[in-house]
C-alpha cells in the first residue's frame, strides 16, 4: 500500500478515537499550513492538509467567480465525507436525505448544503474543496468550496472547518430508524412550521388555501421512471419567513447557514433542502407546500413538499405535516458577534 495513503488512514483511526471531544476541542489553530477538520455533533472524524486533499480522487469543474470563468479541481464534497467514516444508514429510507454539511472558512463565515443537493440523483449540485485554480495550488491559502450549479454565493475561500450532523427527527420513525419524534403529529393535512424561528405556527388545510398560490409542473424519476406532475399551493419560502427565523443581524450572511426538513406524518420520512435553494435572491427552487396534485386536492393526506429540478423524487416529501428550519452549530467565532461560538 502506498506510505502516504497509508498514513492518512492511521490519520483517520487516531482522531476518530477522540470523537468524543467537544466542539470547542475542535476548531483548528491557525497554521503556516492551512488544515480542514472535519467534525460530527460527536465529535472530530479527521484533520487533513490542503495538500493530503490530493490524496482523494479528483474533479474538475470549470464555475464563474465574480463574472469570471475559473477552473477548479479537487476532491468532492462527498467523496471527502466517505473518506472520513461517513456512513448513512441502510435501515432509514433515503436516511442521506436527512443530512446537512456547514463549511466555515478562516473568517468564520460559514455556509450549509445538503447531503441530498451534493448527490448527482437529487439536487446535482456536487461541490468540491478546490486545492488548485486556473491550475495554481491553493496550499497557502486552504481549500476552495467550489458549489456547480448554484447561485455562487456559497462559494467560500480557505475552508477550515466541515461539520456533518443529521436533522433531529419532528416524527417518529419506522421502528427500523430507532428514532423517536420531536412533536405531536399535527392534525391532517395542517402544517406546522417549528424550530428555529420567533413565529412558529400551525396552519390548518384551509388557511393554507388562502394564501398566495403558485402551479408549477414538475419531473423527476421514482425509482428509475420519469413522472411528470401538477402541482399548486404556497411558496415553502414563504412559510418559511412568515415564521420569522432567527438570523443573526451580526452576520449579513447568515441566511447561508440554515436548512429546512420537511417531514411527513405518514411514516416520519423527512427530506431537507438548504435556506439557499429557495431564496428567490439566490437558487429559487420555488419549491411549493402542494396543495393540489394533477387536479386532486391533498386535504386528506397534508400538502406535498416540490423540489424543482432535482433529478429523482426523494425530496417531494407526501402527507407533509412538519417544516423545520435549523440553523447548525457556530463552529468558529463570529468577528461581528458579541456572541457566536
Amino acid at each position: 500500500m502506498n506510505k502516504y495513503v497509508l498514513g492518512l488512514m492511521l490519520t483517520v483511526a487516531v482522531l476518530a478515537a477522540g470523537a468524543g471531544a467537544a466542539y470547542a476541542t475542535l476548531t483548528p489553530t491557525s497554521s503556516l499550513v492551512p488544515t480542514i477538520t472535519i467534525n460530527t455533533p460527536s465529535g472530530p472524524l479527521l484533520t487533513l492538509k490542503t495538500s493530503e486533499l490530493a490524496a482523494l480522487p479528483q474533479q474538475t469543474v470549470t464555475v464563474s467567480i465574480n463574472g469570471t470563468p475559473t477552473t477548479e479541481q479537487g476532491p468532492s464534497l462527498s467523496a471527502l465525507l466517505t473518506f472520513a467514516g461517513v456512513q448513512y444508514s441502510s435501515a432509514c429510507k433515503n436516511d442521506e436525505l436527512r443530512y446537512w454539511i456547514q463549511a466555515t472558512d478562516a473568517k468564520a463565515e460559514a455556509v450549509t448544503l445538503t447531503a441530498g443537493e451534493l448527490d448527482p440523483g437529487f439536487g446535482n449540485r456536487p461541490a468540491i474543496l478546490s486545492i488548485s485554480e486556473n491550475g495554481k495550488f491553493l496550499t497557502s491559502k486552504g481549500a476552495r468550496l467550489v458549489v456547480p450549479n448554484d447561485s455562487g454565493a456559497r462559494d467560500l475561500q480557505s475552508i477550515r472547518v466541515i461539520t456533518v450532523g443529521r436533522a433531529p427527527a419532528q416524527i417518529a420513525d419506522p421502528p427500523s430508524c430507532a428514532t423517536s419524534g420531536a412533536v405531536s403529529t399535527p392534525p391532517v393535512g395542517s402544517l406546522m412550521i417549528n424550530g428555529d424561528v420567533s413565529s412558529p405556527t400551525t396552519y390548518t388545510f384551509a388557511q393554507l388555501q388562502a394564501m398566495p398560490q403558485a402551479s408549477q409542473t414538475v419531473s423527476f424519476l421514482s425509482g428509475t421512471t420519469p413522472t411528470t406532475l401538477s402541482e399548486t399551493g404556497p411558496s415553502i419560502w414563504s412559510l418559511v419567513l412568515a415564521a420569522k427565523p432567527k438570523f443573526l443581524a451580526c452576520d449579513k450572511n447568515d441566511e447561508l447557514r440554515f436548512v429546512v426538513e420537511v417531514t411527513s406524518s405518514q411514516d416520519g420520512y423527512a427530506a431537507l433542502m438548504s435556506l439557499a435553494e429557495l431564496d428567490p435572491t439566490l437558487n429559487n427552487t420555488m419549491s411549493l407546500a402542494s396543495l393540489v396534485e394533477n387536479g386532486a386536492s391533498q386535504a386528506s393526506q397534508g400538502p406535498r413538499s416540490t423540489v424543482p429540478g432535482d433529478v429523482k423524487g426523494g425530496r417531494y416529501v407526501s402527507g407533509a405535516a412538519v417544516i423545520t428550519v435549523l440553523r447548525p452549530p457556530t463552529e468558529l467565532h463570529i468577528p461581528s458577534c458579541q456572541k457566536s461560538k
